[in-house]
């Protein structure tokens, strides 16, 4: 067994220990080679995640000024 199919084993049973009822991660859209190891152990994509950077000192948001 790897280590990446290693390390999620113990957290299923950490979490499961635990109580939990699922796992979630997180992975960066240029980890291809991640993604496809995620879906082979059986992790499922179940949401995107959007993020923006703030800059500061302009008093209006992005969209106010687009």
């Amino acid at each position: 067994m790897g280590a990446g199919r290693a390390l999620l084993a113990w957290l299923e049973r950490a979490g499961v220990a635990a109580g939990c009822q699922t796992i979630e991660l997180d992975s960066a859209v240029t980890r291809g080679d991640a993604h496809r190891f995620y879906a082979r152990v059986g992790l499922s994509m179940s949401a995107f995640n959007f993020s923006m950077a703030l800059a500061a000192g302009y008093g209006r948001t992005r969209n106010e000024r687009d």
